[in-house]
């Protein structure tokens, strides 16, 4: 049974309630009501589940309220909420198997705990990973179970650096990687930078990816000097972040506010934008952009002073310049952000 948006909008909001309460049990209840009276998985997932915990983390983070400790609790919940709507699933007829884990440094498995159980409710036998700790276990996790497929998970794009290795053995394996998951955007740019097969941003494109590479296997990509270049920014990423700060303070102490917070704030900041522009070079500008976008928006949150987060780009691009000559183009873009913002 498919619910009409408008009842679906009114349960996600219901589910918003219960989880910012905590009632674990009412969650429970309500969940395996909907499920008994015909509705999906994929309809409470994605209609109900994920609206839901996206209204409550929003709406307690506006109002200050969101803390850790809350979001693991409604993560648990969430959690058992898809054990118990999936254990009382009737699966479909999809045939194949295949292995699903989460780049390294995504600090949350929900998302990809949520795609198992909507692969699972189509049909697919699903081996859920988690986040790999070595790159090892995950090849050999490939060579001893036969698999369709390596589904990877990435919810943030700064992770996406990490999902390099995983692709790169899962290959050797001679497994082919379907990328899923918001951090590798709209469209299949990231995807195919990184050497995915292909990008799979919903349930039935796995289904028809999985049929289709099993006729023609994509051909693999080819490293590439951005690959390097990535890697060189996060190898040199700690000390770096300290002597850009120096840098900035020199320029732009005068924009800061005094005190040890501002200066450990300023570094927080550069050490994400480093982090941030490597995927971006690895990949798709647009990374640095949305990251930038978001900075400047905290930046203003905090009353702090724009021309702050222009002298941090161009500190970057000026150290930058001659070691990584691909940080030039998604540095340009952020700062043509900067500049349109005012």
């Amino acid at each position: 049974m498919t619910q009409a948006p408008a009842t679906l909008h009114e349960d996600a909001e219901r589910f918003a309630q219960l989880l910012e309460r905590r009632d674990r049990r009412a969650c429970i209840a309500a969940a395996v009501g909907l499920i008994d009276d015909g509705l999906s998985v994929a309809d409470f997932v994605l209609g109900v589940l994920a609206p839901a915990l996206a209204r409550l983390s929003d709406g307690m983070w506006h109002r200050g309220e969101w803390t850790a400790a809350y979001q693991q609790s409604a993560v648990e919940i969430a959690d058992t909420l898809l054990a118990v709507t999936a254990a009382r699933a009737q699966p479909g007829t999809a045939d194949g198997r295949l292995v699903v884990c989460v780049a390294e440094r995504d600090s949350q498995n929900l998302p990809a705990r949520m795609l198992c159980e909507l692969l699972r409710a189509e049909g697919f036998t699903v081996a859920f990973l988690g986040t790999p700790t070595m790159t090892a276990g995950v090849a050999r996790m490939l060579g001893q179970m036969p698999a369709d497929a390596l589904v990877l998970s990435c919810s943030v794009p700064v992770n996406l650096p990490a999902t390099v290795p995983l692709i790169e053995a899962a290959h050797d394996a001679g497994v082919p990687v379907l990328a899923a998951g918001r951090g590798f955007g709209e469209d299949d740019v990231r995807a195919t930078c990184l050497g995915a097969d292909c990008l799979t941003p919903r349930i039935d494109a796995v289904r028809s990816a999985v049929e289709r590479l099993r006729q023609t296997p994509a051909p693999l990509a080819a490293s590439t000097a951005e690959r390097v270049q990535a890697q060189e920014i996060l190898a040199i990423r700690a000390p770096l972040t300290e002597q850009l700060a120096e840098q900035v303070e020199y320029r732009s102490g005068h924009l800061l506010a005094r005190g040890p917070r501002s200066r450990n704030a300023l570094r927080d900041d550069l050490d994400a934008v480093l982090g941030w522009l490597a995927a971006a070079v690895l990949c798709d500008e647009r990374i640095l952009v949305e990251h930038v976008e978001g900075l400047a928006a905290r930046g203003r949150h905090r009353r702090q002073d724009p021309r702050i987060v222009t002298t941090m780009l161009r500190t970057v691009e000026d150290r930058l310049a001659f070691d990584v000559p691909a940080a030039a183009a998604p540095l340009a873009a952020a700062q043509g952000v900067m500049r349109l913002a005012g």
